[in-house]
């Protein structure tokens, strides 16, 4: 089963972008040229929602003649508005029977930019614990773009010690392996570096465990391994700052206490402050339970470090 989702995700023939009434059409024009990349067909859902200060429809806007004046500037139309099917006016609590219902192999949002709404709880947190394909979210550290997305070059993927690890790295790898880019699998230790023992702290001493899930992966597309100390999310921020990645991968398990990002407090701080998009495998996705027998035979520390 994983197999055969893992090639529906990696490569998707339908994606869904979900957008709100209040949303700046230049979020929405980023996540469309984000999705349009892919070459899936594209399903556009507008959640129903009161419309402030008198504004218009950001469906209806996108899809008006000509290019699109957004806060930040001027956006060119796109063709893909014209091969998408449309929905307006949807319920959030209709997300999941829409997935369902056409298909679709992941869903892209994109982190509300508008100052009145700071305080109201996002689409990242709803989305992520009832769907259960892939949500990609474009975060407001990701720069609005106003040409072609950017190529996906470099992956990252987070690790900590969780049973499902193994459904995580082969996940990541099918992706990086179908659009031929680089992976970065990054271990982050909240126990200080100085109280770890020194042969958990170099590059020969990965652990076993690891060895045995990248044993059988080719060598293309190329795996590099690190560790980090500190607090998960500002260790994830920092490695990205000295290394740039093009994608994020996070998994939120069903079971806050396995040990996976399953608290949203770090998600949502990854998708604010990280300056590429974040691809979340969600609460409602079940890892097969072959992937938890082996990883709870096999658990120990992870030992990696630059």
């Amino acid at each position: 089963m994983s197999g055969k989702a893992f090639r529906r995700w990696c490569t998707p023939k339908m994606i869904m972008v979900v957008m709100r009434p209040s949303d700046d059409p230049a979020q929405v024009f980023t996540a469309i040229q984000y999705a349009e990349r892919s070459g899936a067909k594209l399903l556009l859902v507008q959640l129903s929602g009161r419309l402030e200060n008198g504004k218009h429809s950001i469906l209806s806007g996108l899809q008006g003649r000509g290019s699109v004046h957004a806060d930040c500037g001027q956006f060119p139309p796109t063709d893909a508005l014209k091969r998408a099917f449309v929905l307006k006016d949807v319920p959030i609590q209709q997300l999941s029977s829409i997935v369902r219902t056409f298909n679709i192999d992941q869903v892209v949002i994109t982190q509300s930019r508008c100052p009145e709404l700071a305080t109201q709880p996002g689409l990242e947190e709803p989305l992520i614990a009832a769907l259960n394909v892939p949500v990609c979210i474009l975060g407001s550290g990701v720069h609005l773009n106003r040409s072609t997305a950017p190529g996906l070059h470099r992956i990252l993927l987070p690790v900590a010690h969780w049973p499902e690890i193994e459904y995580s790295l082969k996940f990541a790898w099918s992706l990086a392996k179908s659009q031929r880019a680089g992976l970065s699998i990054l271990h982050t230790c909240e126990t200080p570096e100085g109280e770890l023992a020194a042969d958990k702290r170099w590059p020969l001493s990965v652990s076993p465990w690891l060895h045995s899930f990248t044993r059988g992966l080719s060598s293309h597309p190329p795996i590099e391994m690190w560790i980090r100390h500190g607090d998960p999310a500002a260790a994830i921020i920092e490695f990205n700052a000295r290394k740039p990645h093009d994608l994020l991968i996070l998994r939120c398990s069903p079971d806050r206490h396995l040990g996976s990002y399953s608290h949203s407090k770090i998600v949502a701080q990854l998708c604010s402050e990280m300056p590429c998009p974040v691809l979340v495998l969600g609460k409602s996705i079940r890892a097969p339970a072959l992937y938890h027998a082996r990883t709870q035979l096999r658990a120990e520390p992870l030992g990696m470090e630059v």
